[in-house]
C-alpha cells in the first residue's frame, strides 16, 4: 500500500473478495488425515491462514483448508483433510490467500471508488465505501444501503457531524507501509503501519474496522461500526493505540453505528465509544500489574464492548480483540507472535498510544485468529 491512488482498495479487494498470492502447486499430498502442499515460491503464510486450492482433478480435493503448520522456509503447508493417503492430481493445482467472502457492490476504477459489502447472508444491506484518493489517507464512509458507488441511503458518520473520516495508508513515498487486515464475512478489522513508509522502525498499526459487533441487546439489528480518523493526517486525530482501547474522550466522534437499539435513531456517532473500564491501553495497563517476569499463560486478557457514551451499559461485544490487562507486555511477547490465549490462537497486534502531542510508546493487544468469531 502507498500513496498512489486505489492502492488500499486494492488490498481491500485482495483480502475481502479476490484472495491474494496464487501460485502453482509443485505437489499436493494426503498422508494420515494431513495434507501437504509445496509451492516454488516462499510464502507469508502463518498457521491459521486460510487457503483456497483449485485445479484438482478430482473436485472434491478443492476448496478452502486451515493451515495448522508452515515450514520455517515457506515453501510448505499442511492441513487437516478428510482423504485417503495420496498424490492429488491436477494439470494445473493452484493455491492462494481466500478471501473473507466480502462482495464487490460497485466500483469505478476511473475515480478510486470502491464499495464492499460483509458476505454473510444475515446481512442488512450496509456497505462499506472507500474513495482511494492521491495522498497520505482514503476518505470512509459507511451506508445502510447502497445503488451505486455514489448514492446510499443512511450515511455514517454524517457530514454534518463529522466532516473528514478517513483511513490512512502511507505517510512518505520511501515505500510502501506495512498492513495486517483480519476479517470474516462480517468484520474487518484493518490495521495499517502508514508510518512504516517513512521510516522502517515504525511498525505500530493504526487499526480501523468496519462490520457488525454481537450485540447484547436482543432484536438489535443495528450495531454495525464504522471507526475512522477525524483528519487528513496520518500521525493526528487517530484512535491512538491502535489496540481499539484508548480512552472515551479521544474516542468520541471517531465510531459511528449505524442506528440504537430499537432502529430508531440514525447515524449515531460522537456518542458511541468503546467501553473502558481499565487503566490504561491494552498492554500498558496497570490492572493486573506489570508483566516482567511472567509467562503468556499467567497474562490476563479481557474482553471490550461498545456502548453508548449517554449510558453506563455496554450495547455489544468487539469480536475477536482482547486487551492486555498488565504493563510491559512486550517484556513477554513480541510483535507478531502468535500465542494461545482462552484456549484460541492469537496474534500480537501492536500500536501506538495517542498523547497529545502525537504518538510516542508501543502498546499491543491480542487478535483471534483461528475463528470462527462468533
Amino acid at each position: 500500500m502507498t500513496q498512489a491512488a486505489g492502492t488500499l482498495i486494492g488490498v481491500l479487494s485482495a483480502c475481502l473478495v479476490n484472495g491474494f498470492g496464487m501460485q502453482q502447486v509443485s505437489s499436493f499430498v494426503v498422508m494420515q488425515g494431513l495434507g501437504q502442499i509445496t509451492v516454488p515460491v516462499a510464502t507469508g503464510w502463518e498457521r491459521m491462514c486460510v487457503i483456497d486450492v483449485a485445479g484438482c482433478t478430482d473436485a472434491s480435493y478443492n476448496g478452502e483448508y486451515k493451515l495448522t503448520q508452515v515450514s520455517a522456509d515457506g515453501l510448505r503447508v499442511s492441513f487437516p483433510i478428510d482423504a485417503p493417503d495420496g498424490t492429488v492430481q491436477g494439470a494445473a493445482i493452484t493455491v492462494k490467500l481466500a478471501p473473507a467472502g466480502w462482495l464487490l457492490r460497485f466500483a469505478d476504477p476511473a475515480t478510486n471508488k470502491a464499495v464492499y459489502m460483509p458476505g454473510t447472508p444475515q446481512w442488512a444491506g450496509h456497505c462499506l465505501r472507500v474513495e482511494d484518493i492521491a495522498g497520505t489517507h482514503a476518505n470512509v464512509r459507511a451506508y445502510e444501503s447502497m445503488t451505486s458507488v455514489d448514492d446510499g441511503l443512511g450515511m455514517f458518520p454524517q457530514v454534518a457531524k463529522l466532516a473528514v473520516a478517513t483511513w490512512p495508508k502511507a505517510i512518505s513515498t520511501l515505500r510502501p507501509s506495512r498492513w495486517l487486515f483480519l476479517a470474516d464475512d462480517r468484520l474487518l478489522y484493518a490495521g495499517i503501519a502508514a508510518g512504516y513508509a517513512g521510516n522502517t522502525s515504525s511498525v505500530a498499526y493504526l487499526m480501523r474496522w468496519f462490520g457488525r459487533f454481537e450485540s447484547l441487546t436482543p432484536g438489535d439489528m443495528h450495531a454495525i461500526t464504522l471507526s475512522v480518523q477525524s483528519t487528513t493526517s496520518v500521525t493526528g486525530g487517530s484512535i491512538g493505540s491502535g489496540c481499539a482501547s484508548v480512552s472515551e474522550v479521544n474516542m468520541q466522534e471517531l465510531i459511528s453505528t449505524a442506528r440504537t437499539p430499537d432502529g430508531m435513531t440514525t447515524a449515531i456517532s460522537g456518542a458511541v465509544t468503546l467501553l473502558y473500564p481499565y487503566s490504561s491501553e491494552s498492554g500498558g495497563d496497570t490492572t493486573c500489574g506489570n508483566a516482567t517476569g511472567l509467562d503468556v499463560g499467567s497474562l490476563v486478557f479481557a474482553q471490550k464492548f461498545l456502548r453508548h457514551a449517554a449510558t453506563s451499559y455496554p450495547r455489544a461485544r468487539m469480536p475477536a480483540i482482547l486487551h492486555a490487562m498488565h504493563s510491559s507486555v512486550y517484556s513477554v511477547v513480541s510483535e507478531g507472535a502468535q500465542v494461545s490465549l482462552q484456549g484460541r490462537a492469537h496474534k500480537i497486534f501492536p500500536g501506538p498510544q495517542r498523547t497529545s502531542g502525537g504518538m510516542t510508546g508501543l502498546w499491543l493487544c491480542a487478535i483471534d485468529v483461528e475463528g470462527p468469531w462468533t
